[in-house]
């Protein structure tokens, strides 16, 4: 089988010599018909063509997501959208989110101030060595519980676009 040579290839013994290496691919082939049939495309760039040496055809049709129609009405209207055909929940989740955090963290910092104050030294080492780990937990509860009620709207969304309209 005859491979394309190439810079640095290492089953080319004339890669140093770039004048060698020119002689070596002059020289004929074996012409055998298995030879001829093999892809000779770029194999060391598999994003520029196919095996065959082709480029690769564009994507025709296909999956077109659907347009959410709930982004469109934004959040003043979806707020006073009294039949409740689009949620507030997808926009206002970020902003929960980043409150959530903030009141974590005040909340440490308030029981650990406590602890200092107290003069306690088994409170002060227990709120050091306790805080964060009941910190993490918290914004792990609240990010948790964020997400199941923004999984359940993004359900009834997809839902609610699937549906023929009546």
């Amino acid at each position: 089988m005859s491979n394309p040579q190439y810079p640095g290839d290492p089953q080319n013994p004339y890669t140093n010599d770039p004048q060698a290496a020119n002689q070596w691919e002059a020289q004929p082939q074996a012409n055998s018909s298995w030879e001829q049939s093999q892809p000779t495309g770029n194999v060391w760039n598999q994003q520029a063509t196919n095996a065959w040496g082709q480029q690769p055809a564009a994507p025709q049709g296909g999956f077109q997501p659907p347009v959410n129609t709930n982004d469109a009405k934004g959040f003043l209207g979806a707020l006073f959208d009294f039949n409740f055909a689009n949620y507030i929940t997808n926009k206002v989740i970020k902003v929960v989110y980043i409150i959530s955090t903030a009141v974590v963290a005040i909340s440490l910092l308030i029981l650990l101030i406590t602890a200092f104050q107290t003069g306690n030294a088994l409170s002060i080492v227990l709120a050091i060595l306790l805080l964060p780990i009941i910190g993490i937990l918290m914004l792990v509860w609240v990010r948790l519980s964020l997400e199941v009620v923004h999984a359940i709207i993004r359900i009834s969304e997809d839902v609610h676009e699937r549906l023929p309209r009546a």
